[in-house]
């Protein structure tokens, strides 16, 4: 589970899904007929994403003190399910991730949103784009929120602009996600989001304590996606 000022495009928009419904934006093909990979450094990206409720913004320099913060206010939480909370990082390490994260997004390798309320400006999770595959095109989606704002529906809403993102702007074919079966509010997500689920991979990794634990693989495909509202457990 990073400063754009200058460097980044300062293009902001408000992510619709009905713009994708009616987007036909497909890889190109070559003259004979042959599928050709995109290049994604052509790809217009913004650094800044509005929904109802949240702004989803790409990393900055500078946010590794907040990002810390809520990292060590959840980690109680974030250490049953996430690799790599097992311990409390010092904010010079989450720092340099973020600049790290920073350069990813720059070199359309991985795309990490810090995400904030609109309304409070407060920093409550990050839901990113990663294991991109530009060949088919694919990726996966996943998440973290922070401590005290479950509940709310705000990953969701959040994810919910991704899976747009990433079909009308990236142009992927295949969305995944990737979750523990036993983390309820995890898997809710891509049930409320249309997702199928394809299987469930037995004893496929380690939790952070060494335990096995099976994956539950989730995907939602350009031709076949369709969105459900969100109801029940909010995530």
């Amino acid at each position: 589970m990073n400063s754009l000022s200058t460097e980044m495009l300062q293009t902001t928009f408000i992510l619709s899904f009905g713009d994708y419904l009616m987007a036909n934006d497909r890889a190109p093909l070559s003259g004979d007929g042959i599928y050709k990979t995109r290049d994604p450094h052509d790809i217009e990206v913004p650094d800044e994403i509005f929904t109802e409720r949240l702004i989803l913004r790409a990393p900055r320099a500078g946010d590794g003190t907040e990002v810390n913060h809520a990292v060590c206010e959840s980690l109680d939480h974030l250490k049953q399910w996430m690799e790599w909370a097992t311990r409390v990082p010092s904010i010079a390490e989450t720092e340099a991730l973020q600049n790290q994260a920073l350069r990813d997004f720059m070199d359309r390798r991985h795309f990490s949103f810090n995400t904030y309320i609109r309304t409070e400006r407060t920093f409550i999770g990050i839901p990113a784009l990663y294991n991109i595959d530009w060949s088919v095109p694919k990726l996966e989606i996943g998440y973290w929120l922070r401590a005290g704002w479950e509940g709310r529906g705000l990953m969701t809403e959040a994810v919910r602009a991704l899976i747009d993102f990433a079909f009308n702007t990236l142009g992927m074919e295949r969305v995944e996600i990737r979750s523990d079966p036993r983390n309820a509010r995890s898997t809710a997500i891509p049930k409320r989001l249309g997702f199928a689920l394809e299987g469930v991979l037995r004893n496929e990794r380690r939790t952070p304590v060494g335990t096995l634990r099976d994956t539950a693989v989730y995907a939602l495909l350009r031709d076949s996606m369709k969105l459900r509202p969100a109801n029940g457990v909010s995530a």
